[in-house]
């Protein structure tokens, strides 16, 4: 048996199959110090950054964190 034998594969094209506890858009004013845009692998890095020194910082990204991360 293979280590893949129990993976499924979707359309997707990306390294991962896409989540399925995507959260809904934002439809709300947001306040924040900073707002990181883009959930590849520099924003998600950013904002973990921020984060640990204590900025008041929002990720946003369009799809899902990761989805077409170089």
């Amino acid at each position: 048996m293979s280590a893949t034998a129990n993976t499924t594969y979707t359309t997707f094209t990306g390294w991962v199959d896409p989540p399925t506890d995507v959260r809904p858009s934002l439809t709300e004013s947001l306040t924040c110090s900073v707002a990181v845009i883009g959930g590849g692998l520099a924003g998600m890095a950013t904002v973990l950054r921020l984060a640990e020194h204590g900025v008041d910082a929002v990720l946003l990204e369009s799809e899902f964190c990761g989805y077409g991360a170089g």
